[in-house]
Formats: structure tokens, C-alpha cells, sequence
């Protein structure tokens, strides 16, 4: 497989804004500057003339969700006597215009998902499949930069993030300085970013799954007309994080209408982003969460040899059937990731004695998705190998024997993802990575997965083990929130209330 070679970004917003997506959204999806073959034309001699058109900014495709960026770069607002003209020059460079940036590059991804590539030249083409427009979840996101420190003294306030107002439509944006609503109310919401909400939305929700699932809420909340105003993205995303002050939400934020409001429409007032920043059960989070970026840093690189086409060996007949086991791993929230980061490095950091032969094995569910189990297996080198290349062969029979017999041991799970890696002591540095959909096993597999547990004593006494893990990990983790939660003190009570 020849290599995937991404497009060069070209100005510094662009860039900053391809280096965001891909810590968000890891670089194995996170594509900038990505173009449609429109603009090539092929001349009597076969030979290409010109170049194609850029479809967007970034994009990023992951699953059924389609991410579509149109970034503007710094627009220069100009102040003006009468605050509307200044305002209605900078919103329809950096917003309208944006947004039906996103409706053009959604209808091509639509009507023509084979004509994307990542090159002006066109020779590079799309590597991740598109979902079939009927499922397709399309996520539009304008970004422009230039307005903070105007928004600031506009409201006399320190966030300088644009209010939210979903009820303006269109021009009537013009009428309404430094209030962002909805581009085109027959085409679907768009997304603005500006210079203080990207950095901090992106700080916050830093995985493809906590940010699409905040954009998807926030989506709805809008088409269904129950959001009225929030004065600021990160008031809308600060009351959205606050939900994880109740420990029900702690792994999944939600957007609650509160009880009270019969009319079921969401004012978001301000405070709620600081406030919730000073509360302990943020803080925690953020501490656990630190030993989640093991998992993206996993991700990044066994993914590596993506990119440049020299895995060791594959089933995958192209890019994207090759990062199968690398897209389950990527698929996990933060506090997911944490979880089973913190179980995996438990067996992994560790040297292996000399008198340690056996391999250590860890089997642990994923906290995102009930039906995905993941087995991680380290294996020391052994004399017994005459060479390197054995021992591999040697660890990827292990790691499938050991899936097969998961499944005889999990039987809630569908698909299982199989990681082997070398012990640190090892010389080596390689990864086999394995996954196994089960829905479709023949009688005979199952009976071979009952074989290698039973017969061969393969996960034959893990069970109880991972219940208890899973369960002490819960407990410890939430006794932790309601205890830190009474000990508030009477400032940040006070905070929420008036926050509400």
C-alpha cells in the first residue's frame, strides 16, 4: 500500500486549526485542506490541466458523522459610528459566507463522496469511506478569528465569545450586532467558532465522541426550538459539563431542561463555565483524565504505519479497513479512555522478572459501548525463539487464541479488539493488533472458543477478577465526587444557584 500524504495547510488559522483537529479527532481522520477534482480538466493527450477546488477547510469523517470546517482566518472587524455597518460587514465574511461554505462542501460529499481528495492536483484520493447519505450525520462548523476583543467591549464582559441567539435567521444578523444564530433555517444549523470558543470546546471535549456527542445535543436542542439564548459558547458548553456535577452524567454530559420549566425553553445566563471550571468534581475529572492520553498516544502510534503503508502485515484491503482496530479504540470518551488506560498500564509498565514466563492478560470492557470487549496481552521475548520474527508469530497466534476464548468467557460481547505489545524489557517495539466480530461464528468456532478456556485454561479464572475491577473502579471514582461534593463550600453554592 503506498503512502497517504496529507495536504501542506497554508495560512496560520488553518493550521492552528489542523493541529486542534488533530488532537481531537486524531490525525489518522482529521484531513485539512481537502479538495474535489471540479476544477481539473483533461486535455486531448490525456494529460491533467489546472487544478481542483478546495472543498473545505478540514474535514473529518468518522463513523457516520462528516465534520465539515470553513475556516476564514482573522477578519478584520472595523468599528464604525453606527455599530450595525462595522457588525454586518464582519458577520457575513465570517459567518454567512462560512456557513453556505459548509452547504456547498455537504451537497458534493453528498452527490459526489468518489470525487474528494486529499490534493489540489488530485492524485490523493479521500482515504475514509463516506457513510451513505441516508445515515450520515453532517456536523457544519464555521471558525473565524478577529471579533473577541470587540465582543468584550461590546458587552463589558472578560469571555468575548458571541451570544448564541438559534431565533436569528439569515440577514437578520445585520440587526443584531455580535449575536449569532442561524444561517439558513431550510439547510441546518452551522456551528461558529470564534478565537476564545474553539480553543476552549476543543480543551474540553477533545475526543470524537465528546465532541460530536456535544454537537449532536446541541443540534437538537436548537431544531427542536428549545434553546432561546446562551450568552456565549462557553456558557452553552459550561452548562452542558455541569450536568457531571450529578454523578449520573459524570462519563456522559446531557443538556437538562430544568423541571420547572414548563415551557421547556433553555436561557443559558452567564457564569456557568467559570463556575462549573471551580467546582471539585471538574477538577477531579480533569486529574483522572490525564492518564486517558495513554490511549490517544496508542492510537497515534500503532496508526503511524498507516500513513506510511509499512504494516508488517494486514488483512485490510486499503486504508481504511486497515485502522479497524485503531477506530473501536478511537471511539472512546475521555473518562472511557481513562478507565482503560489505568487498566492496561497496569500490566504493561511493569518489567518481567526472569521468572516470570507466562503472558500477562487483561480483559476489559468498553465503558462506551457494552457489546466491545478489549484484551490486552504483553508478552516477554523468550530464549526459547531463535529471533524476533518467532516471537511475533509466536504473540499473534497468542493474542487471537486468547480473543477467541473472550468471547467464550464474555459472552455480552460482539466484537473484540486485541492488542499484543512487547514487555519494556523487551528489545523490541512492534504491536499485533486483532479484531473479532462474533455475530456470524459458526457452531464449530464457538466450540473452539469453549476449548481453548476450557481445555487449554485460557481466561479460564478471569471473571470474577474484571467484575470486581470494573466495579471497585466505579465505586472508588463516585464515592469520591459525593464525598468532594458535600465539602463545597458556601461560595460555589451560591455560584450555582445564581448560575441557574
Amino acid at each position: 500500500m503506498r503512502n497517504i500524504k496529507k495536504s501542506e495547510t497554508f495560512n496560520k488559522s488553518e493550521k492552528l486549526l489542523a493541529k486542534l483537529g488533530d488532537k481531537a479527532f486524531l490525525s489518522l481522520w482529521s484531513f485539512a485542506n481537502v479538495y474535489t477534482d471540479e476544477g481539473l480538466k483533461i486535455d486531448e493527450k490525456g494529460q491533467r490541466k489546472g487544478q481542483g477546488e478546495e472543498l473545505c477547510d478540514l474535514l473529518v469523517v468518522f463513523g457516520n458523522h462528516v465534520l465539515i470546517f470553513s475556516d476564514k482566518g482573522q477578519i478584520e472587524y472595523r468599528p464604525t459610528d453606527d455599530i450595525k455597518v462595522g457588525w454586518r460587514r464582519w458577520v457575513d465574511r465570517a459567518f454567512l459566507k462560512s456557513a453556505y461554505s459548509t452547504y456547498r462542501a455537504e451537497k458534493w460529499i453528498k452527490q459526489m463522496p468518489h470525487r474528494i481528495f486529499l490534493d489540489k492536483e488530485c492524485s490523493e484520493k479521500f482515504p475514509i469511506a463516506i457513510p451513505d447519505k441516508n445515515t450520515m450525520k453532517v456536523h457544519r462548523i464555521a471558525v473565524a478569528r478577529g471579533i473577541t476583543e470587540h465582543s468584550k467591549k461590546y458587552y463589558k464582559d472578560d469571555s468575548g465569545t458571541l451570544f448564541i441567539r438559534p431565533d436569528i435567521v439569515g440577514k437578520d444578523h445585520f440587526e443584531n450586532p455580535f449575536m449569532i444564530g442561524t444561517a439558513d433555517s431550510k439547510k441546518g444549523y452551522v456551528h461558529f467558532f470564534d478565537e476564545e470558543s474553539i480553543d476552549k470546546v476543543f480543551d474540553e471535549l477533545d475526543t470524537i465522541k465528546d465532541f460530536t456527542d456535544y454537537l449532536s445535543q446541541k443540534e437538537d436542542l436548537i431544531n427542536a426550538g428549545m434553546l432561546l439564548v446562551a450568552p456565549g459558547e462557553d456558557e452553552l458548553l459550561g452548562y452542558y459539563l455541569s450536568s457531571r456535577e450529578d454523578s449520573e452524567h459524570i462519563s456522559s454530559p446531557k443538556f437538562i431542561i430544568p423541571k420547572q420549566r414548563k415551557d421547556e425553553i433553555l436561557a443559558v445566563q452567564t457564569g456557568f463555565y467559570e463556575g462549573h471550571r471551580k467546582t471539585e468534581e471538574y477538577k477531579l475529572l480533569k486529574e483522572i483524565g490525564r492518564t486517558s492520553y495513554f490511549w490517544d498516544r496508542c492510537i497515534e502510534l500503532m496508526g503511524g504505519a498507516a500513513f506510511t503503508g509499512k504494516w508488517h502485515e494486514t488483512n485490510g484491503k486499503n486504508y481504511d479497513e486497515e485502522i479497524t482496530v485503531l477506530k473501536y479504540m478511537a471511539a472512546e470518551s475521555r473518562m472511557a479512555r481513562a478507565t482503560l488506560s489505568d487498566a492496561f498500564l497496569d500490566v504493561t509498565r511493569k518489567p518481567f522478572p526472569s521468572s516470570e514466563t507466562r503472558p500477562r492478560v487483561r480483559v476489559c470492557g468498553s465503558p462506551t459501548n457494552p457489546e466491545i470487549g478489549y484484551v490486552w496481552l504483553v508478552l516477554k521475548f523468550s530464549e526459547l525463539q531463535k529471533d524476533y520474527a518467532e516471537y511475533r508469530e509466536h504473540r499473534k497466534a497468542m493474542i487471537t487464541s486468547y480473543c477467541m476464548a473472550c468471547k467464550d468467557a464474555f459472552p455480552q460481547f460482539e466484537t473484540i479488539v486485541g492488542i499484543a505489545v512487547d514487555a519494556v524489557n523487551n528489545k523490541g517495539a512492534s504491536e499485533e493488533l486483532i479484531y473479532v466480530h462474533t455475530n456470524e461464528w459458526t457452531e464449530e468456532e464457538f466450540q473452539h472458543a469453549r476449548f481453548l478456556r476450557e481445555e487449554l485454561g485460557l481466561l479460564k479464572n478471569i471473571k470474577s477478577a474484571i467484575l470486581k475491577y470494573t466495579i471497585k473502579t466505579e465505586e472508588t471514582e463516585l464515592s469520591k465526587l459525593r464525598r468532594r461534593k458535600k465539602k463545597s463550600n458556601k461560595q460555589q453554592k451560591t455560584a450555582r444557584r445564581k448560575n441557574r
